[in-house]
Parts: C-alpha cells; sequence; structure tokens
C-alpha cells in the first residue's frame, strides 16, 4: 500500500510540474538576427536592433506608434496601438529614439514589411542607455 502511494506522490508532482512549466516553454521566444527575420514569420521570436525611425503625430495619444529597427541586413516594424501606449510609463517616441532596443512578439508579414505589434510594453526592452 505504501508504495502506491509512492507512486502517486511521484505522479502528482510531476503533473504539478508539467502545469507550472508549460506557460513558460508556450512563451520562449527565438532570438533571430534581423536578417533572418523571412525565416520566422508567424513565430514568436526575440529580435534586437537600433531604432531607425519613430513615427507618431497624434498629441491626443489617439494614434499608433511605428518604431523600425535594423540595418542594411533587415529591418522590423514594431507597432504600438494607442490603447496599448497608454500602458507605457513612456513616451516611446522619447525613450527609444536612437537607441538599441530588444523586442518580443509573433512576428508577421504586413504587405512585405516584417512587423510585431505590440500589446504589453514589456514586450520592449531599451538595451543601452546612451
Amino acid at each position: 500500500m505504501k508504495k502506491s502511494c509512492e507512486l502517486c506522490n511521484m505522479r502528482f508532482l510531476f503533473c504539478s510540474l508539467m502545469i507550472i512549466s508549460f506557460p513558460y516553454m508556450a512563451l520562449s521566444q527565438t532570438k533571430v538576427k534581423l536578417s533572418d527575420l523571412k525565416h520566422h514569420i508567424g513565430d514568436s521570436i526575440t529580435v534586437e536592433g537600433q531604432v531607425k525611425t519613430i513615427a507618431y503625430r497624434d498629441s491626443t495619444n489617439s494614434s499608433p506608434t511605428l518604431i523600425t529597427i535594423g540595418n542594411m541586413g533587415g529591418s522590423l516594424n514594431i507597432l504600438i496601438e494607442s490603447s496599448v501606449r497608454n500602458k507605457f510609463s513612456v513616451k516611446p517616441e522619447e525613450a527609444y529614439r536612437n537607441k538599441t532596443i530588444q523586442v518580443s512578439g509573433k512576428l508577421l508579414n504586413n504587405n512585405g514589411k516584417m512587423q510585431v505589434a505590440i500589446i504589453d510594453p514589456s514586450q520592449i526592452v531599451l538595451v543601452d542607455h546612451k
């Protein structure tokens, strides 16, 4: 009888570990170079790059922010809708200008341009503080 209970405890522990670790495995990001983006459309990725341009034209916070990172090897557009922009503690057009950032999210092909749509500010991490 004691062996049966030990087996049950082991199964319970194993199942508990699987349940706890599954969300982390599901959210894992593949680190990708800008030059390799076209091979990862639809994947959850992490990419790092220098901010080249930031477009934001509305003082009422109702238009999206578009950040482009990249170099000659490739580029990525980062879309921040106004509803998400309101969650940022900084103004992206000021905080990320001419900085290197790391972006995580699902890579989409938007009319031939690689894009990640931000749904949470934690998807953008400032790499340097120049």
